[in-house]
């Protein structure tokens, strides 16, 4: 996910932050309480989770 930080005045941050991301947004009823939250990766003690992003600016 990318995401461009924009005061309120509309000054544009010096930097852009890119952030993993291995989930979705909370739905519109969404109750908070993490342990309700839909599309949760969840990983058992002891396992482990991998994953890879590339990037190519031009």
């Amino acid at each position: 996910m990318v995401q461009i930080y924009i005061e309120t005045d509309g000054t544009i941050a010096p930097f852009v932050c890119i952030e993993p991301w291995y989930g979705i947004a909370d739905t519109y009823d969404t109750t908070g309480n993490l342990k309700e939250k839909f599309g949760v990766n969840k990983l058992e003690a002891g396992a482990t989770f991998q994953a890879e992003y590339i990037m190519k600016f031009n």
